[in-house]
């Protein structure tokens, strides 16, 4: 796991004869103006057979969608927010982590929804930013930017602790 953070480039070899044509193999997280390390992905096993199938389908569901996808003026995520959220998904399939929702938002954002126990991470990716959002019994909500590095070195941890 060390490796992993301190690399912030997590790499899974394929188990695949043919490479996934959908995907971009490296994805650049922006955050106001602020590049981040890069993320280069090469899946372990067919996207269909993965923890987070269900969210990937989601999430391309989720490209399908035009401004007014709501009927009340929602702008549709650009193809910047959908290649990140594909990127999450790709992450937490590989450290192992399942992703229990993903859902639009209004402003064209995509929220990813982490659960363990009696927790909840959302993760929430803008074309401009990332926020994170901790829910809690024990604790009031908690809401902060988001980096990659933190998902990897506290966010999961505090979510999969007992």
């Amino acid at each position: 796991m060390q490796a992993l953070i301190d690399s912030y480039s997590p790499t899974i070899e394929s188990s695949v004869d043919t490479p996934f044509e959908k995907f971009t193999t490296e994805y650049r997280l922006d955050q106001l103006d602020a590049p981040f390390r890069s993320i280069t992905y090469r899946p372990s096993a067919e996207i269909k057979n993965s923890i987070n199938a269900r969210i990937f389908g989601i999430v391309d569901d989720i490209a399908t969608l035009n401004d007014n996808w709501d009927e009340d003026g929602a702008i549709a995520p650009g193809s910047e927010v959908i290649q990140l959220a594909q990127a999450m998904v790709h992450s937490m399939t590989a450290v192992g982590q399942e992703i229990y929702n993903a859902a639009p938002g209004a402003k064209g954002e995509i929220m990813l929804d982490l659960r363990a126990g009696n927790k909840s991470l959302e993760v929430i990716i803008y074309r401009n930013k990332m926020k994170f959002v901790k829910f809690s019994p024990s604790e009031p909500p908690t809401q902060g930017s988001f980096t990659p590095n933190l998902l990897l070195t506290d966010l999961l941890a505090w979510l999969n602790e007992k």
